[in-house]
């Protein structure tokens, strides 16, 4: 038996109502990771999430999401994701150009979630959008979640940000200098020095 969705009175800043029903993967929502419990280096600011999770069985009112960010990481690492929108979202968050942040999973209740808004219509009521990620951008997001799990190795297809990498035990290295001799096995870092034997081009 599925309970029924959680229902909260307790608004989120800027007189926003939590999230009542489940929603869709690939939705993103207005995630508030500042309504307490979280703190740096974890995400602490309101911003775009995206839906990772289904609705399971016996558990209503929690969802997992990753966070949308408008800063391209310095480096190219499988556990970023470029994400293009169709359109903007509402402001402050009006970039078509984001990044998704899939080594930062959470499970968070529906009181920190909400729709984003564009106004109120004609009789008074609030207007929704509801964008979503493409079926593409998620599997591609999906995949950067297991790198930034450790388990990248579970992936049939490296993610677009870390081509001309080398996948090496389920990490990504930059490849060997031949000038420099064999390479050896190291601590793989993400764009670090060190190297292995062990390793397939991508």
């Amino acid at each position: 038996m599925i309970s029924s969705p959680i229902e909260s009175s307790h608004p989120l800043p800027d007189g926003q109502m939590p999230l009542k029903y489940p929603v869709a993967r690939r939705t993103i929502l207005l995630c508030d990771y500042a309504l307490g419990g979280f703190r740096p280096p974890e995400m602490i600011k309101r911003r775009p999430a995206i839906v990772i999770s289904p609705r399971l069985p016996h558990r209503d009112g929690l969802c997992f999401v990753i966070p949308l960010s408008s800063s391209e990481p310095e480096k190219p690492v499988p556990y970023v994701v470029r994400v293009e929108l169709p359109e903007p979202l509402p402001a402050p968050f009006d970039h078509q150009i984001c990044w998704a942040k899939c080594d930062m999973v959470a499970t968070v209740g529906y009181e920190r979630l909400d729709l984003f808004r564009t106004g109120r219509g004609e009789t008074g009521r609030r207007q929704y959008i509801n964008p979503r990620v493409s079926v593409e951008i998620f599997e591609e997001i999906i995949q950067g979640i297991l790198y930034g799990l450790g388990i990248g190795h579970l992936t049939l297809t490296p993610p677009a940000s870390t081509l001309g990498l080398i996948a090496c035990e389920g990490h990504f290295v930059k490849p060997q200098d031949p000038a420099r001799g064999r390479p050896r096995h190291g601590d793989n870092k993400l764009g670090g020095v060190s190297f292995c034997h062990r390793r397939s081009a991508i």
